[in-house]
């Protein structure tokens, strides 16, 4: 627990400009999670276990905690469970696209990454959101998230943009040699075939009537 709170405070601090700023009363909702957990529960690499939402897709660990007003998160979850459910209250109404549970899997602060995934949904003002999903410790969701697209390829997203401008890259160039073969192409005709010979030779003199 105190080694989370740590990692709140030190990202607060260094990334936030107005700190842990309280919700409106007016805007604010609550979720109700309930997980299921299936296959073998980790040994030896869980050091902490929480509920999270975020309302945008995160493209690596950092962005899990980029702006820690809009990052929702839960109590410590039990370990060696069959199932649990969460509730958090006090949470900001709006569309959750990226929510599930996270685990910490190593003694370092920043080693987090999700290990089961919920369904995309609203939380509206003054309701309880229910929100229902699997969590299973032998088939893990990619992380980073691949590209719209590759979902099931295993690239990440930052991977995926990388490719692509590789290959956008790849492409400029093949067009631009294309381009200039044309036009040495078009030189060569230009200039290959002879110029046409005057009707008289040039040091003959004809007088124009």
């Amino acid at each position: 627990m105190r080694r989370f709170v740590l990692l709140v405070l030190l990202l607060t601090s260094a990334g936030c400009d107005h700190g842990l700023e309280p919700p409106d009363a007016v805007s604010v909702g609550a979720i109700r999670a309930s997980i299921t957990y299936t296959g073998a529960w980790p040994s030896d690499s869980l050091f902490d276990l929480r509920f999270f939402a975020l309302p945008f897709v995160p493209q690596d660990t950092l962005d899990l905690f980029r702006d820690i007003n809009v990052l929702v998160f839960s109590d410590r979850l039990a370990y060696n469970v069959d199932s649990a459910t969460v509730f958090v209250d006090s949470v900001t109404a709006q569309i959750y696209v990226y929510s599930g549970v996270a685990q910490n899997f190593s003694e370092r602060l920043l080693d987090w990454r999700p290990v089961g995934l919920a369904p995309l949904y609203q939380v509206r003002p003054g309701e309880v959101t229910e929100v229902s999903f699997v969590v299973d410790f032998d088939n893990l969701p990619p992380f980073p998230p691949p590209p719209p697209g590759n979902a099931g390829k295993g690239e990440g997203v930052r991977e995926g943009f990388r490719i692509s401008n590789v290959e956008q890259g790849l492409q400029n160039i093949e067009g631009a040699v294309r381009s200039f073969n044309i036009q040495n192409s078009l030189f060569d005709i230009r200039y290959s075939f002879p110029s046409p010979s005057p009707p008289f030779p040039l040091s003959e003199k004809r007088d124009v009537p």
